[in-house]
């Protein structure tokens, strides 16, 4: 009997391990692809703990949003169950912003999502992502379009 409970028990345990495995998805922006207002190419500077953003110094602004998002769907993206990932002092980062001045800033290694409160849509709660990027890809589309 104990053998049986052990079996089910490993049994359980390799169904839910791979079933938790990160396959290939789509990235999933915080608003729809038709409210983009803006693309930048942007490196984040220092963290600005008052206002809870980071100073950005602007590397290129992107002209044809169509090309880039197809080329920007052609990383591979993973998602990742470990605790979320944000953006960090220093990296260089695509923004997204969006015509309700929503935005996020896109890491390979991790995501910064500025979303509006609900109940005071002046102030930005930061969010970090569940999402990883194929270093080299996305190394390459920032040096395409830098």
């Amino acid at each position: 009997m104990k053998k049986i409970i052990l079996g089910i028990f490993v049994l359980m345990v390799v169904i839910f391990t791979l079933s938790a495995c990160s396959g290939k998805k789509a990235y999933e922006f915080i608003n729809e692809e038709s409210e983009i207002s803006t693309i930048e190419i942007v490196k984040l500077c220092e963290y600005d703990k008052e206002t809870g953003e980071f100073r950005e110094e602007i590397i290129s602004t992107i002209e044809d949003h169509s090309t880039f998002l197809l080329d920007f769907r052609n990383i591979d993206c993973y998602n990742h169950w470990s605790d979320p990932t944000g953006v960090e002092e220093n990296d260089v980062v695509i923004k997204i912003t969006y015509e309700n001045d929503e935005y996020e800033l896109i890491h390979h290694s991790g995501q910064g999502k500025y979303r509006h409160f609900e109940d005071n849509p002046s102030f930005l709660q930061v969010f970090a992502g569940r999402r990883d990027l194929d270093k080299q890809k996305f190394n390459d589309l920032i040096d395409k379009y830098s």
